[in-house]
């Protein structure tokens, strides 16, 4: 697959930050929606409602379908 212009790079709809297709970034490979699912999370810890970083994001695009082929943040 050539990287064309942007060499691979592109912005991120979940973090609003460049990442780099296989590196920092992985393609959808059918559509998804995110969504915060409490839980635990790690060895003892359990979350009921989103942390400030987690808010941020489900802000920005909590409820939207992100399609396939969309380029988001590996972690």
């Amino acid at each position: 697959m050539a990287s064309g212009c942007g060499r691979g790079r592109y912005l991120c709809p979940i973090g609003g930050f460049v990442v780099t297709l296989g590196q920092t970034a992985v393609q959808l490979d059918r559509s998804m929606r995110l969504l915060f699912r409490p839980g635990e999370f790690g060895r003892w810890k359990h979350v009921a409602e989103p942390g400030e970083f987690d808010a941020e994001r489900l802000e920005r695009v909590g409820g939207r379908v992100l399609g396939t082929g969309c380029v988001v943040s590996d972690c």
